[in-house]
Parts: structure tokens; C-alpha cells; sequence
């Protein structure tokens, strides 16, 4: 830490104020922001959110293809399984595609 002279105060008590806006500018945007709320659904609203046929989403959870939590009969699901299911059949780009064959060692065009 270097020692200041008086005639430096006034530009580290203006670069301090900078900075301690900042911050607190940061701060507020952390507290102002809500915690991601994870919803469960039911089995019809999962096939609606899925836009599948309610049989077409037993069949998925038989073939153990999307998680699902189970009460007594009824079945439920939380929305990021429910995501995780519907990214898992994205297609990789092109690019994608040759930067995991340049990790595994393979040859890019």
C-alpha cells in the first residue's frame, strides 16, 4: 500500500466513491434477483409442457426416459427434468461437433 500526499486525497476519496458505487450497484442487482423457483408438474401438465399425448409420456417413463417422482399413484415432475429431456435431442452445430472431435484427439475439417 503505497502512502499518500495531501494533495493525492481528493482523487483516492473519488476512485474510492467509484468504486464503493459499484459495488453496491452489484449488490443490489444479487439482492433484487430471485432464486430460481423449481415448479413440479403433474402428469398432464407435463405432457402439455412437453407437447406429447399423455400415453406418449407414460411410455417415457416406463422406458425410464424422463424423470418423474411417484406419491401413491400419482406421478410428478419437476421442470428441469422436464428441460433436461427436451435438450438431450438438440442436434450439435457443426462447430460443436468439431471441437469435441479436436478434444477426443480426431481430426477437424
Amino acid at each position: 500500500m503505497q502512502t499518500l500526499t495531501f494533495e493525492q486525497l481528493p482523487g483516492a476519496v473519488t476512485e474510492l466513491n467509484k468504486k464503493l458505487e459499484r459495488m453496491e450497484t452489484v449488490l443490489l442487482q444479487l439482492v433484487s434477483t430471485k432464486p430460481e423457483v423449481i415448479e413440479r408438474k403433474s402428469a398432464p401438465e407435463a405432457a402439455k409442457y412437453l407437447n406429447i399425448a399423455l400415453p406418449t409420456l407414460y411410455g417415457l417413463v416406463s422406458q425410464r426416459k424422463i424423470r418423474n417422482s411417484k406419491a401413491g399413484k400419482k406421478l410428478s415432475f419437476l421442470t428441469t427434468d422436464l428441460d433436461e429431456y427436451l435438450n438431450s435431442g438438440q442436434r450439435q452445430t457443426a462447430h460443436e461437433m468439431a471441437a469435441n472431435a479436436m478434444r477426443k484427439g480426431g481430426r477437424s475439417k
